[in-house]
């Protein structure tokens, strides 16, 4: 982790869960303004879709490992010895 840079290790095309909040945030102010039409409308709900998936795949997937790790610490658990 060089620079403070939480993102430097992830390798090339890796979900960022980070920039995918900052687009739904984006896509959500654009929605509550005047100047979205129909078309624009239908883009941002398909394009959340795809944001919301991706972010719940990453969460679960965080989990599993917090999970994995947890039970890797786990009082009388040996683990990789």
């Amino acid at each position: 982790m060089k620079d403070g840079n939480i993102h430097e290790d992830k390798p090339a095309g890796a979900f960022d869960y980070a920039a995918a909040v900052a687009e739904l945030e984006k896509i959500a102010a654009k929605v509550e303004s005047d100047d979205v039409g129909i078309e624009d409308m239908d883009k941002c709900i398909r394009r959340t879709e795809e944001l919301i998936s991706g972010c719940r795949r990453y969460l679960r997937s965080a989990r599993d490992r917090a999970a994995a790790l947890d039970s890797d610490e786990t009082p009388g658990h040996q683990g990789n010895v």
